[in-house]
C-alpha cells in the first residue's frame, strides 16, 4: 500500500511540472501573449486556493469522503482538462472554455494533500517521518527531470501534434486514478478486517 502510494505521489509531482510547456503550448496554439497567460495563470491559481481551503475541508469533514475518492476526481478532473486543451481550436471564441476547464480541475491542487492525508492513515507515528521524506525528496528531484521529458517530448511533436504531451500527462493521470481506485479498495478491506477483529475479541471477552 505505501509503495503505490509512493509511486502514486511521484507521478502526481510529474504530471504537476509542466508549466513552462504548456506556456509554450499557449503562446503557439492560442497565440496568448505573456501577459495573457500570466492572468490566467493566476485565475487558476486563485481557483486552487479556494479548493484546497474551503471545497477540500468541505468534501472531506462535510460530505465525508474518503482521500482516494477526492484523489479520483481530482484525477478524473485533470484528465479532462488534459483532453479538452487538446481539442480545443486555435480561436480566441473558446477563451472561455479554455477558463472553464481550468476552473473544473480546481481540484488538482489537493491531489498531493489528500495522498500525503492518507498516508498519516495507512503508516505507524514513527514511520510518517520517513515516508514524508521520500515524498519531499520525489517533489525535489522529479520537476529536475520533467521540464526536460516535457519540453523534449514537445519539441520533437510540435510540428506535427503540439498537444502530444498534453495526452502523455492525460495517460498517466489515468495510471494514477487506477493506482487510486486499488489503494481505496485496500483500505476499505483493511478497515472491514479491523472491524471484524475487533467484534472477535468483543465476542470472545463476553
Amino acid at each position: 500500500m505505501i509503495m503505490l502510494l509512493t509511486v502514486c505521489f511521484g507521478l502526481i509531482v510529474l504530471c504537476n511540472r509542466k508549466s513552462s510547456t504548456e506556456y509554450l503550448y499557449f503562446r503557439r496554439h492560442f497565440s496568448w501573449s505573456t501577459t495573457k497567460f500570466s492572468v490566467y495563470s493566476g485565475v487558476i491559481g486563485f481557483i486552487g486556493m479556494i479548493a484546497m481551503y474551503a471545497a477540500l475541508p468541505w468534501l472531506s469533514n462535510k460530505m465525508k469522503l474518503h482521500d482516494m475518492t477526492i484523489g479520483i476526481l481530482a484525477g478524473l478532473t485533470s484528465i479532462l482538462h488534459m483532453v479538452i486543451l487538446c481539442a480545443i481550436p486555435a480561436d480566441e471564441n473558446y477563451d472561455w472554455l479554455i477558463y472553464m476547464a481550468g476552473i473544473q480541475n480546481m481540484l488538482r491542487i489537493t491531489h498531493t494533500t489528500v495522498t500525503r492525508s492518507l498516508v498519516t492513515k495507512c503508516v505507524e507515528p514513527t514511520e510518517v517521518g520517513r515516508v514524508f521524506s521520500m515524498f519531499g525528496l520525489f517533489q525535489a528531484v522529479l520537476p529536475l527531470f520533467a521540464g526536460p521529458i516535457y519540453g523534449n517530448l514537445y519539441k520533437y511533436t510540435v510540428a506535427v501534434f503540439p498537444g502530444a504531451f498534453l495526452l502523455v500527462c492525460a495517460a498517466l493521470y489515468t495510471v494514477i486514478v487506477i493506482m487510486n481506485g486499488i489503494i481505496y479498495i485496500g483500505t476499505q478491506n483493511q478497515a472491514e478486517e479491523i472491524e471484524l477483529e475487533n467484534e472477535e475479541k468483543q465476542s470472545t471477552k463476553m
